[in-house]
């Protein structure tokens, strides 16, 4: 048991030091919105809490440590994700009471950069918070849990942040996108065995915001709204171990800027494989997003494509903490 958590210790510094000192195009990032909303991604890449009750993967004594009943449950999270341009701490919260769940999410900017042409500019603080509330119902006779799940995301983080540069020369460094999206989701999970498929769809309905020209005039961009599509499967192990692998489509609709004719669609298909590993009242999780197509709709002709379209690899680290 030592071994493997210090294999497990071990797999996560090593994926957080990966994430960290890897290279990856600015370009791409700014376009790649499945890597920066922090509310699809909380969706799609968190199974509810009853699923863990349902196939057995919890550790027996979390019911006795935490005196929790079959009908209410808790979990907070932590989760970081290191790039070249931003350090981020997610803090997501799920609460369950029967057939209903809550769940929150707030980011936070530990250090997010915008390079210049001779210096790189930096900037720290909250991001946009989510909220949201699901329902799911467990159909025993089928093996079959199905959800579904409504979330907003509220525009807390500052997007008219600005820092200067050597020459006192303000740059937006936006923590947060301006606007209030709504996203809607239906997952359902089908158990057999030692296997959990499951599969999710998600669209969001992005909103607008406006920005603020030299001369004092706004210009106002309705954002583009996101479809996501994700199916795969989890696979139980021994000593606790559960190893999944999800496909996952993306489509981020272009947006509609007032005035221009500007292009930003973006689609994409991920591969995204995990290992998680369960002890007490915790629960870690280490995976990937491996980028196997990405098409680029813009309007940008100077940049070359191959940084238009060139994701890279991202290693995640999660901890889930069950409250009670």
């Amino acid at each position: 048991m030592k071994k493997l958590l210090l294999v497990l210790a071990f797999l996560g510094a090593f994926a957080l030091i990966q994430a960290q000192t890897g290279e990856e195009d600015y370009y791409a990032a700014e376009n790649d919105q499945h890597s920066s909303d922090g509310t699809a991604t909380e969706i799609i890449s968190v199974d509810p809490i009853i699923v863990a009750e349902i196939t057995g993967s919890v550790d027996p004594a979390v019911n006795d440590a935490s005196s929790s009943t079959p009908d209410m449950d808790m979990t907070a999270s932590m989760d970081a994700s290191y790039t070249e341009y931003q350090t981020k701490i997610n803090i997501p919260l799920w609460y369950r009471w029967r057939d209903f769940s809550f769940n929150a999410s707030v980011p936070y900017y530990i250090v997010k950069k915008q390079p210049l042409f001779a210096e790189v500019l930096e900037t720290s603080g909250l991001g946009d918070i989510s909220i949201g509330a699901a329902y799911g119902k467990y159909l025993e006779q089928y093996s079959t849990y199905l959800s579904v799940n409504a979330t907003v995301k509220l525009p807390t983080g500052d997007e008219e942040n600005t820092e200067k540069d050597e020459w006192g020369n303000p740059f937006p460094i936006p923590l947060g996108s301006g606007s209030t999206d709504i996203s809607g989701s239906i997952s359902g999970f089908y158990f057999m065995d030692a296997f959990t498929f499951k599969s999710n769809i998600l669209y969001k309905m992005n909103g607008t915001y406006e920005t603020e020209l030299g001369d004092g005039s706004k210009v106002e961009t309705d954002i583009g709204d996101l479809f996501l599509f994700t199916a795969g499967a989890d696979y139980r192990w021994e000593y606790r171990l559960t190893f999944g692998l999800e496909f996952v489509y993306g489509n981020h609709m272009a947006s509609e800027i007032e005035g221009t004719d500007q292009k930003n669609g973006l689609q994409y298909m991920d591969i995204d494989p995990s290992l998680k590993y369960s002890i007490s009242l915790f629960e870690f999780v280490l995976g990937a997003k491996i980028p196997v197509y990405t098409e680029l709709e813009t309007y940008d002709t100077w940049t070359p494509e191959s940084d238009q379209k060139g994701r890279s690899v991202v290693i995640n680290f999660r901890t889930n903490y069950r409250i009670f």
